[in-house]
Protein backbone atom coordinates (compact mmCIF):
# COMPACT_ATOMS: atom_id res chain seq x y z
CA UNK A 1 0.00 0.00 0.00
CA UNK A 2 1.43 3.32 -1.05
CA UNK A 3 -0.63 5.46 1.67
CA UNK A 4 -2.97 6.25 -1.55
CA UNK A 5 -5.92 4.13 -0.19
CA UNK A 6 -5.22 2.07 -3.45
CA UNK A 7 -3.68 -1.78 -3.68
CA UNK A 8 0.03 -2.00 -5.48
CA UNK A 9 -0.36 -1.01 -8.84
CA UNK A 10 2.00 -3.46 -10.35
CA UNK A 11 -0.09 -5.04 -12.18
CA UNK A 12 -1.38 -2.45 -13.95
CA UNK A 13 0.04 -2.45 -18.07
CA UNK A 14 0.75 0.12 -20.60
CA UNK A 15 -1.87 -1.51 -22.32
CA UNK A 16 -4.95 -0.66 -19.84
CA UNK A 17 -4.52 2.98 -21.33
CA UNK A 18 -6.95 3.59 -24.04
CA UNK A 19 -5.61 5.30 -26.98
CA UNK A 20 -8.55 7.32 -29.12
CA UNK A 21 -7.45 7.47 -32.95
CA UNK A 22 -7.51 10.41 -35.14
CA UNK A 23 -10.82 11.05 -36.31
CA UNK A 24 -9.66 10.96 -39.66
CA UNK A 25 -8.05 7.17 -39.30
CA UNK A 26 -11.89 5.76 -38.18
CA UNK A 27 -15.58 6.08 -39.87
CA UNK A 28 -17.96 7.87 -37.61
CA UNK A 29 -20.19 5.40 -35.55
CA UNK A 30 -23.23 4.52 -37.04
CA UNK A 31 -24.76 5.25 -33.47
CA UNK A 32 -23.37 9.27 -33.62
CA UNK A 33 -27.14 9.90 -34.29
CA UNK A 34 -27.83 9.43 -30.87
CA UNK A 35 -25.14 12.66 -30.41
CA UNK A 36 -25.99 14.63 -32.82
CA UNK A 37 -29.55 14.30 -33.38
CA UNK A 38 -32.57 14.88 -30.96
CA UNK A 39 -32.47 14.64 -28.30
CA UNK A 40 -29.36 16.89 -28.09
CA UNK A 41 -26.94 15.86 -25.86
CA UNK A 42 -26.00 18.10 -22.58
CA UNK A 43 -22.93 18.99 -21.67
CA UNK A 44 -21.57 20.55 -18.82
CA UNK A 45 -17.57 21.74 -18.52
CA UNK A 46 -16.45 22.64 -14.91
CA UNK A 47 -12.99 24.48 -14.71
CA UNK A 48 -10.95 25.99 -11.95
CA UNK A 49 -10.85 28.81 -14.38
CA UNK A 50 -11.98 30.53 -17.41
CA UNK A 51 -11.26 32.78 -20.10
CA UNK A 52 -11.59 35.95 -20.07
CA UNK A 53 -10.76 36.03 -16.33
CA UNK A 54 -7.77 34.02 -16.64
CA UNK A 55 -5.22 32.36 -19.22
CA UNK A 56 -3.47 29.23 -19.27
CA UNK A 57 -3.35 26.13 -20.82
CA UNK A 58 -6.22 24.50 -18.93
CA UNK A 59 -8.77 27.65 -19.78
CA UNK A 60 -7.48 27.73 -23.59
CA UNK A 61 -8.23 24.11 -23.86
CA UNK A 62 -11.41 24.22 -22.23
CA UNK A 63 -12.77 27.09 -24.48
CA UNK A 64 -11.69 24.71 -27.55
CA UNK A 65 -13.39 22.12 -26.52
CA UNK A 66 -16.67 24.26 -25.70
CA UNK A 67 -16.26 25.57 -28.94
CA UNK A 68 -15.79 22.16 -31.09
CA UNK A 69 -18.84 20.86 -28.79
CA UNK A 70 -20.89 23.34 -29.44
CA UNK A 71 -20.09 23.12 -33.33
CA UNK A 72 -21.54 19.59 -33.24
CA UNK A 73 -24.49 20.77 -32.00
CA UNK A 74 -24.14 19.76 -28.39
CA UNK A 75 -25.66 22.26 -26.11
CA UNK A 76 -22.68 23.72 -23.55
CA UNK A 77 -22.60 25.07 -20.27
CA UNK A 78 -19.27 25.75 -18.14
CA UNK A 79 -19.09 26.45 -14.57
CA UNK A 80 -15.93 28.50 -13.36
CA UNK A 81 -14.57 30.01 -10.04
CA UNK A 82 -13.85 33.43 -10.45
CA UNK A 83 -13.61 35.94 -7.24
CA UNK A 84 -15.59 39.13 -8.25
CA UNK A 85 -15.55 41.55 -5.16
CA UNK A 86 -18.96 42.87 -5.95
CA UNK A 87 -20.29 39.47 -5.62
CA UNK A 88 -21.48 37.32 -2.32
CA UNK A 89 -18.99 34.33 -1.61
CA UNK A 90 -20.86 31.06 -3.09
CA UNK A 91 -23.12 33.27 -5.83
CA UNK A 92 -23.67 31.98 -9.00
CA UNK A 93 -24.09 35.09 -12.04
CA UNK A 94 -24.80 33.72 -15.36
CA UNK A 95 -23.15 34.78 -19.09
CA UNK A 96 -23.45 34.09 -22.20
CA UNK A 97 -21.15 32.59 -24.60
CA UNK A 98 -20.77 32.14 -28.27
CA UNK A 99 -21.20 28.19 -27.86
CA UNK A 100 -23.55 28.57 -24.63
CA UNK A 101 -23.61 29.93 -21.33
CA UNK A 102 -21.23 30.23 -18.42
CA UNK A 103 -22.21 29.76 -14.35
CA UNK A 104 -19.67 32.13 -12.02
CA UNK A 105 -19.29 31.36 -9.34
CA UNK A 106 -17.61 33.34 -6.94
CA UNK A 107 -14.92 31.65 -4.93
CA UNK A 108 -11.35 31.59 -4.49
CA UNK A 109 -8.83 28.91 -3.32
CA UNK A 110 -7.44 31.39 -0.08
CA UNK A 111 -11.55 30.69 0.67
CA UNK A 112 -10.32 27.73 2.55
CA UNK A 113 -10.88 27.18 6.03
CA UNK A 114 -8.81 24.39 6.65
CA UNK A 115 -6.81 21.75 4.17
CA UNK A 116 -10.27 19.81 4.37
CA UNK A 117 -11.75 22.22 2.15
CA UNK A 118 -9.35 22.25 -0.34
CA UNK A 119 -11.29 19.23 -1.68
CA UNK A 120 -13.86 18.73 0.24
CA UNK A 121 -15.62 22.16 0.80
CA UNK A 122 -19.47 21.56 1.95
CA UNK A 123 -19.87 25.22 1.16
CA UNK A 124 -19.63 23.84 -2.76
CA UNK A 125 -22.60 20.90 -2.45
CA UNK A 126 -25.42 23.44 -3.25
CA UNK A 127 -24.24 25.95 -5.80
CA UNK A 128 -23.25 22.90 -7.55
CA UNK A 129 -26.28 21.36 -7.50
CA UNK A 130 -28.40 24.58 -8.00
CA UNK A 131 -25.80 24.60 -11.61
CA UNK A 132 -26.94 20.65 -12.46
CA UNK A 133 -30.90 21.32 -11.56
CA UNK A 134 -30.55 24.57 -14.06
CA UNK A 135 -28.69 23.26 -16.70
CA UNK A 136 -29.69 19.22 -16.54
CA UNK A 137 -26.48 17.74 -18.23
CA UNK A 138 -26.03 14.58 -19.57
CA UNK A 139 -22.38 14.73 -19.02
CA UNK A 140 -20.51 16.39 -15.65
CA UNK A 141 -16.76 16.58 -17.47
CA UNK A 142 -14.51 17.98 -14.29
CA UNK A 143 -10.94 19.39 -16.10
CA UNK A 144 -9.46 20.26 -12.72
CA UNK A 145 -10.01 19.64 -9.28
CA UNK A 146 -8.39 23.15 -8.23
CA UNK A 147 -11.60 24.47 -6.07
CA UNK A 148 -13.74 21.67 -6.72
CA UNK A 149 -12.53 18.69 -5.16
CA UNK A 150 -14.90 15.73 -4.85
CA UNK A 151 -18.45 17.81 -5.42
CA UNK A 152 -18.45 17.80 -9.47
CA UNK A 153 -18.41 14.19 -10.10
CA UNK A 154 -20.29 13.29 -6.67
CA UNK A 155 -23.16 15.73 -7.41
CA UNK A 156 -23.25 14.42 -11.08
CA UNK A 157 -23.25 11.18 -10.38
CA UNK A 158 -26.06 11.42 -7.90
CA UNK A 159 -28.07 13.49 -11.05
CA UNK A 160 -27.90 10.96 -13.27
CA UNK A 161 -25.29 12.35 -15.59
CA UNK A 162 -22.34 10.71 -17.35
CA UNK A 163 -19.36 12.03 -15.24
CA UNK A 164 -16.03 12.72 -16.84
CA UNK A 165 -12.45 14.03 -15.47
CA UNK A 166 -9.53 14.81 -17.40
CA UNK A 167 -5.92 14.93 -15.92
CA UNK A 168 -4.15 17.97 -17.19
CA UNK A 169 -1.36 18.18 -14.27
CA UNK A 170 -1.14 15.83 -11.26
CA UNK A 171 -2.93 17.98 -7.98
CA UNK A 172 -5.13 14.79 -8.13
CA UNK A 173 -2.41 12.89 -6.56
CA UNK A 174 -0.17 16.06 -5.55
CA UNK A 175 -0.89 19.09 -3.48
CA UNK A 176 1.61 21.30 -5.37
CA UNK A 177 0.29 19.78 -8.68
CA UNK A 178 3.46 19.20 -10.68
CA UNK A 179 5.04 16.69 -8.44
CA UNK A 180 8.03 19.18 -7.80
CA UNK A 181 9.14 19.59 -4.93
CA UNK A 182 11.19 22.77 -3.59
CA UNK A 183 14.19 23.93 -4.75
CA UNK A 184 12.99 22.20 -7.84
CA UNK A 185 13.27 18.54 -7.45
CA UNK A 186 11.03 16.04 -9.35
CA UNK A 187 9.24 13.66 -8.01
CA UNK A 188 8.42 10.49 -9.91
CA UNK A 189 6.14 8.83 -7.61
CA UNK A 190 3.85 8.90 -4.84
CA UNK A 191 5.46 7.84 -1.53
CA UNK A 192 3.74 8.79 1.36
CA UNK A 193 7.15 9.62 3.44
CA UNK A 194 8.22 12.44 0.93
CA UNK A 195 4.83 13.65 0.41
CA UNK A 196 4.02 14.26 3.59
CA UNK A 197 6.36 16.29 4.35
CA UNK A 198 6.33 18.17 1.02
CA UNK A 199 2.35 18.78 2.98
CA UNK A 200 3.58 20.02 5.95
CA UNK A 201 5.66 22.28 4.41
CA UNK A 202 2.68 23.82 2.33
CA UNK A 203 0.87 23.93 5.69
CA UNK A 204 3.38 26.25 7.12
CA UNK A 205 6.41 23.50 8.18
CA UNK A 206 4.55 22.62 11.40
CA UNK A 207 3.40 24.66 14.42
CA UNK A 208 6.59 26.28 15.69
CA UNK A 209 7.83 27.33 12.59
CA UNK A 210 4.32 28.79 11.51
CA UNK A 211 4.42 30.73 14.96
CA UNK A 212 7.89 31.59 14.43
CA UNK A 213 6.92 32.87 10.56
CA UNK A 214 3.84 34.95 12.30
CA UNK A 215 5.85 36.32 15.52
CA UNK A 216 9.31 37.39 12.87
CA UNK A 217 9.82 40.68 12.03
CA UNK A 218 9.14 40.85 8.15
CA UNK A 219 13.03 41.11 7.28
CA UNK A 220 13.39 37.43 9.13
CA UNK A 221 9.83 36.41 7.64
CA UNK A 222 11.39 36.67 4.38
CA UNK A 223 13.97 34.87 4.91
CA UNK A 224 12.36 32.36 6.15
CA UNK A 225 10.43 31.83 3.28
CA UNK A 226 13.13 32.10 1.21
CA UNK A 227 15.21 29.67 3.13
CA UNK A 228 11.92 27.33 2.69
CA UNK A 229 11.85 27.42 -0.85
CA UNK A 230 15.57 26.89 -1.42
CA UNK A 231 15.84 23.60 0.60
CA UNK A 232 13.73 20.25 0.38
CA UNK A 233 10.84 19.65 2.51
CA UNK A 234 11.59 15.98 2.16
CA UNK A 235 14.83 16.22 4.04
CA UNK A 236 13.41 17.14 7.36
CA UNK A 237 12.54 14.99 10.28
CA UNK A 238 9.25 13.17 10.63
CA UNK A 239 5.90 15.05 9.95
CA UNK A 240 4.21 13.46 12.23
CA UNK A 241 0.58 11.50 12.21
CA UNK A 242 -1.88 14.84 12.02
CA UNK A 243 -0.10 15.23 8.67
CA UNK A 244 0.09 11.93 7.00
CA UNK A 245 -3.85 11.32 8.11
CA UNK A 246 -4.72 14.33 6.46
CA UNK A 247 -2.52 13.53 3.43
CA UNK A 248 -4.20 9.94 3.35
CA UNK A 249 -7.40 11.63 3.82
CA UNK A 250 -7.52 13.54 0.48
CA UNK A 251 -5.07 10.51 -1.43
CA UNK A 252 -8.26 8.48 -0.56
CA UNK A 253 -11.08 10.95 -0.99
CA UNK A 254 -9.65 12.29 -5.22
CA UNK A 255 -8.77 8.30 -6.20
CA UNK A 256 -12.22 7.16 -5.21
CA UNK A 257 -13.53 9.99 -7.01
CA UNK A 258 -11.42 9.24 -10.47
CA UNK A 259 -12.37 5.52 -9.85
CA UNK A 260 -16.09 6.13 -9.58
CA UNK A 261 -15.94 8.22 -12.63
CA UNK A 262 -17.50 6.83 -15.98
CA UNK A 263 -14.82 7.91 -18.11
CA UNK A 264 -11.19 9.45 -16.92
CA UNK A 265 -9.17 11.37 -19.98
CA UNK A 266 -5.39 12.22 -20.05
CA UNK A 267 -4.15 14.11 -23.13
CA UNK A 268 -0.71 11.98 -22.79
CA UNK A 269 -0.19 8.49 -22.43
CA UNK A 270 2.83 9.61 -20.18
CA UNK A 271 0.09 10.86 -17.65
CA UNK A 272 -2.05 7.99 -17.63
CA UNK A 273 0.62 5.67 -16.65
CA UNK A 274 1.66 7.70 -13.87
CA UNK A 275 -1.64 7.82 -12.39
CA UNK A 276 -1.85 4.04 -13.29
CA UNK A 277 1.26 3.49 -11.22
CA UNK A 278 -0.13 5.90 -8.14
CA UNK A 279 -2.78 3.43 -7.56
CA UNK A 280 -5.91 4.31 -10.16
CA UNK A 281 -6.49 0.73 -11.10
CA UNK A 282 -8.61 1.39 -14.32
CA UNK A 283 -8.42 2.29 -17.78
CA UNK A 284 -7.51 5.77 -18.85
CA UNK A 285 -8.75 7.03 -22.39
CA UNK A 286 -5.55 9.16 -24.26
CA UNK A 287 -7.21 12.04 -26.25
CA UNK A 288 -4.67 14.60 -27.06
CA UNK A 289 -5.56 18.29 -27.16
CA UNK A 290 -6.24 20.35 -29.79
CA UNK A 291 -6.94 24.19 -31.24
CA UNK A 292 -8.75 25.37 -34.14
CA UNK A 293 -7.68 24.63 -37.96
CA UNK A 294 -8.32 28.00 -38.39
CA UNK A 295 -5.17 29.19 -36.84
CA UNK A 296 -3.01 27.15 -38.61
CA UNK A 297 -0.11 29.60 -40.58
CA UNK A 298 1.67 28.70 -43.41
CA UNK A 299 5.42 27.28 -43.58
CA UNK A 300 7.67 29.53 -44.11
CA UNK A 301 11.28 29.32 -45.06
CA UNK A 302 13.91 29.39 -42.30
CA UNK A 303 14.93 32.97 -41.38
CA UNK A 304 18.04 34.27 -42.24
CA UNK A 305 20.64 35.59 -39.63
CA UNK A 306 21.55 33.60 -36.19
CA UNK A 307 19.67 30.68 -35.65
CA UNK A 308 15.98 31.78 -33.88
CA UNK A 309 15.07 29.54 -30.90
CA UNK A 310 11.79 30.59 -28.83
CA UNK A 311 11.00 29.87 -25.75
CA UNK A 312 7.17 30.64 -24.78
CA UNK A 313 5.72 31.17 -21.32
CA UNK A 314 6.47 31.38 -17.68
CA UNK A 315 10.18 31.60 -17.39
CA UNK A 316 9.37 29.31 -13.59
CA UNK A 317 12.54 27.20 -12.90
CA UNK A 318 10.93 23.86 -14.10
CA UNK A 319 10.48 25.27 -17.31
CA UNK A 320 14.28 24.65 -18.15
CA UNK A 321 14.98 28.38 -19.50
CA UNK A 322 18.26 28.36 -17.73
CA UNK A 323 19.32 25.20 -19.47
CA UNK A 324 18.39 27.13 -22.72
CA UNK A 325 20.58 30.21 -21.32
CA UNK A 326 23.06 28.05 -20.74
CA UNK A 327 23.18 26.27 -24.50
CA UNK A 328 22.90 29.60 -25.89
CA UNK A 329 25.90 30.75 -24.24
CA UNK A 330 28.11 27.96 -25.45
CA UNK A 331 27.97 28.54 -28.51
CA UNK A 332 29.85 31.42 -31.22
CA UNK A 333 28.53 34.54 -30.93
CA UNK A 334 26.14 35.52 -34.02
CA UNK A 335 24.87 31.90 -34.44
CA UNK A 336 22.35 31.50 -32.14
CA UNK A 337 19.45 33.98 -30.25
CA UNK A 338 17.12 33.17 -27.62
CA UNK A 339 13.71 34.86 -27.61
CA UNK A 340 11.92 34.46 -24.88
CA UNK A 341 8.53 34.99 -25.06
CA UNK A 342 5.79 35.73 -22.13
CA UNK A 343 8.49 37.26 -19.99
CA UNK A 344 10.36 41.00 -19.40
CA UNK A 345 14.46 41.96 -18.87
CA UNK A 346 12.74 42.16 -14.89
CA UNK A 347 10.89 38.62 -15.38
CA UNK A 348 14.35 36.91 -16.47
CA UNK A 349 16.69 38.54 -13.93
CA UNK A 350 14.25 37.37 -11.04
CA UNK A 351 14.19 33.98 -12.76
CA UNK A 352 17.93 33.66 -12.47
CA UNK A 353 17.73 33.63 -16.52
CA UNK A 354 19.45 36.81 -17.24
CA UNK A 355 23.05 37.05 -18.15
CA UNK A 356 23.18 36.97 -22.01
CA UNK A 357 23.66 40.43 -23.84
CA UNK A 358 20.94 41.13 -25.93
CA UNK A 359 22.51 39.92 -29.45
CA UNK A 360 22.68 36.59 -27.52
CA UNK A 361 19.27 36.47 -25.81
CA UNK A 362 15.76 38.96 -26.25
CA UNK A 363 13.32 39.17 -23.89
CA UNK A 364 10.32 39.87 -25.75
CA UNK A 365 7.73 40.43 -23.05
CA UNK A 366 4.28 39.53 -22.77
CA UNK A 367 1.69 38.43 -24.82
CA UNK A 368 -1.82 38.19 -25.45
CA UNK A 369 -3.73 34.85 -25.36
CA UNK A 370 -4.11 33.10 -28.69
CA UNK A 371 -1.01 35.34 -30.57
CA UNK A 372 1.82 32.67 -29.81
CA UNK A 373 1.19 30.86 -33.39
CA UNK A 374 1.22 34.63 -34.65
CA UNK A 375 5.08 35.35 -32.56
CA UNK A 376 6.56 31.87 -33.55
CA UNK A 377 6.74 33.00 -37.28
CA UNK A 378 9.57 35.20 -35.93
CA UNK A 379 11.52 31.79 -34.62
CA UNK A 380 13.13 29.31 -36.84
CA UNK A 381 12.53 26.69 -33.80
CA UNK A 382 10.34 26.42 -30.50
CA UNK A 383 12.17 25.13 -27.57
CA UNK A 384 10.41 23.27 -24.78
CA UNK A 385 13.19 22.80 -22.03
CA UNK A 386 11.07 21.73 -19.03
CA UNK A 387 12.55 19.51 -16.64
CA UNK A 388 9.27 18.82 -14.88
CA UNK A 389 7.11 16.10 -16.38
CA UNK A 390 5.13 17.68 -18.51
CA UNK A 391 1.76 16.40 -19.89
CA UNK A 392 0.35 18.19 -23.70
CA UNK A 393 1.58 21.84 -23.09
CA UNK A 394 -0.58 24.24 -25.34
CA UNK A 395 2.90 25.80 -26.66
CA UNK A 396 3.43 22.53 -28.34
CA UNK A 397 0.71 22.55 -30.22
CA UNK A 398 0.43 26.07 -31.38
CA UNK A 399 4.02 25.23 -32.61
CA UNK A 400 2.82 22.51 -34.75
CA UNK A 401 -0.29 25.42 -36.18
CA UNK A 402 2.75 27.63 -36.91
CA UNK A 403 4.63 24.49 -38.83
CA UNK A 404 7.76 24.97 -36.79
CA UNK A 405 9.70 22.58 -35.78
CA UNK A 406 10.32 21.39 -31.84
CA UNK A 407 13.23 20.60 -29.65
CA UNK A 408 11.92 19.35 -26.31
CA UNK A 409 13.03 17.98 -23.47
CA UNK A 410 12.95 13.64 -22.42
CA UNK A 411 10.45 14.72 -19.57
CA UNK A 412 7.03 13.20 -19.20
CA UNK A 413 4.65 13.62 -22.53
CA UNK A 414 7.28 15.63 -24.56
CA UNK A 415 8.35 13.33 -26.19
CA UNK A 416 4.81 11.92 -27.47
CA UNK A 417 4.63 15.03 -29.33
CA UNK A 418 7.94 14.40 -31.41
CA UNK A 419 9.00 11.80 -33.78
CA UNK A 420 12.58 12.54 -33.16
CA UNK A 421 14.94 13.08 -35.70
CA UNK A 422 12.08 13.95 -38.01
CA UNK A 423 10.02 16.67 -36.92
CA UNK A 424 11.99 18.01 -34.45
CA UNK A 425 14.22 16.45 -31.92
CA UNK A 426 14.22 14.93 -28.13
CA UNK A 427 16.76 15.92 -25.93
CA UNK A 428 18.03 15.48 -22.45
CA UNK A 429 16.18 17.47 -19.76
CA UNK A 430 18.57 20.15 -18.15
CA UNK A 431 21.95 19.24 -20.45
CA UNK A 432 23.21 22.55 -21.48
CA UNK A 433 25.71 20.88 -23.34
CA UNK A 434 23.55 18.58 -25.46
CA UNK A 435 21.32 21.34 -26.01
CA UNK A 436 24.08 23.49 -27.30
CA UNK A 437 25.33 21.01 -29.90
CA UNK A 438 21.76 20.30 -31.46
CA UNK A 439 21.66 24.31 -31.39
CA UNK A 440 24.69 24.46 -32.92
CA UNK A 441 24.30 21.20 -35.93
CA UNK A 442 20.47 23.21 -36.56
CA UNK A 443 22.67 26.72 -36.76
CA UNK A 444 25.31 25.71 -38.95
CA UNK A 445 22.76 23.02 -41.59
CA UNK A 446 19.76 24.92 -41.89
CA UNK A 447 18.36 22.67 -44.27
CA UNK A 448 17.65 20.15 -41.02
CA UNK A 449 14.69 22.49 -40.11
CA UNK A 450 13.47 22.65 -43.79
CA UNK A 451 13.18 18.64 -43.78
CA UNK A 452 11.89 18.90 -40.77
CA UNK A 453 8.59 21.36 -41.30
CA UNK A 454 7.66 19.00 -44.29
CA UNK A 455 7.24 16.52 -42.15
CA UNK A 456 5.27 18.54 -39.33
CA UNK A 457 1.78 16.71 -39.37
CA UNK A 458 -1.20 19.20 -38.45
CA UNK A 459 -2.74 18.98 -34.41
CA UNK A 460 -6.29 17.96 -34.17
CA UNK A 461 -8.54 20.62 -34.04
CA UNK A 462 -10.86 21.34 -31.65
CA UNK A 463 -13.89 20.15 -33.97
CA UNK A 464 -11.48 16.94 -33.95
CA UNK A 465 -11.13 16.79 -30.49
CA UNK A 466 -14.56 17.30 -29.28
CA UNK A 467 -15.40 14.21 -31.89
CA UNK A 468 -13.20 11.99 -30.31
CA UNK A 469 -14.38 13.29 -26.57
CA UNK A 470 -18.26 12.87 -27.61
CA UNK A 471 -17.47 9.43 -28.81
CA UNK A 472 -16.27 8.80 -25.69
CA UNK A 473 -19.02 9.80 -24.19
CA UNK A 474 -21.32 8.27 -25.77
CA UNK A 475 -19.34 4.86 -24.95
CA UNK A 476 -19.52 5.76 -21.85
CA UNK A 477 -23.23 6.47 -21.99
CA UNK A 478 -24.12 2.96 -23.70
CA UNK A 479 -22.44 1.46 -20.65
CA UNK A 480 -24.05 2.94 -18.19
CA UNK A 481 -27.41 2.68 -19.82
CA UNK A 482 -26.60 -1.27 -19.76
CA UNK A 483 -25.97 -1.19 -16.26
CA UNK A 484 -28.84 0.94 -15.42
CA UNK A 485 -31.03 -0.03 -12.64
CA UNK A 486 -34.52 -0.73 -14.23
CA UNK A 487 -36.68 1.21 -11.71
CA UNK A 488 -34.08 3.99 -12.00
CA UNK A 489 -34.71 7.55 -14.23
CA UNK A 490 -31.38 9.53 -16.25
CA UNK A 491 -31.74 12.65 -18.12
CA UNK A 492 -29.65 11.55 -20.42
CA UNK A 493 -29.34 11.98 -24.65
CA UNK A 494 -26.86 9.28 -24.27
CA UNK A 495 -28.94 6.66 -23.77
CA UNK A 496 -30.31 6.40 -26.62
CA UNK A 497 -33.59 4.75 -27.72
CA UNK A 498 -33.17 2.16 -24.95
CA UNK A 499 -33.76 4.56 -22.12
Amino acid sequence: MDGSGAPPSSHVSARAVGRRPQRAQVPRPESRTLIIGEPTVRILLVVHRALPHSIGGVELWADALARGLHAHGSEVAMLALARRDDEPMFSLQTETAQWGTTFWLSHELSAARSFRDTWHDPRLEAPVREVLARFNPDVVHLAHPDGWGVWPLRSGRDHGAVTVATLHDYKWICGRGQMVRPPGQRCESIEEDRCTRCLRDQLGGGQGRSLLRHLAPRGLRERLRTADEQSDPSARGEPGLRVRRRWRSRQIALMASLRDADLVISPSRFVAERFQAAGLDRAVTVIPNGLDASERQPPRRPLSGPLRVGFFGNPHRTKGLDTLVRAVASRPAGSVQLRVYGATAIDLEEAGASGLSQHLMKAMGTYPAGSAVEHMEEVDVVAIPSTWDENHPLVAIEARLARKPLVVADRGGLPELVRDQLDGWVLPAADPAAWGERLGLLSANRSLLGQAVREIAPPASAYQMADDHLTAYEECGATRTANYATGGTRNSALAGPSR
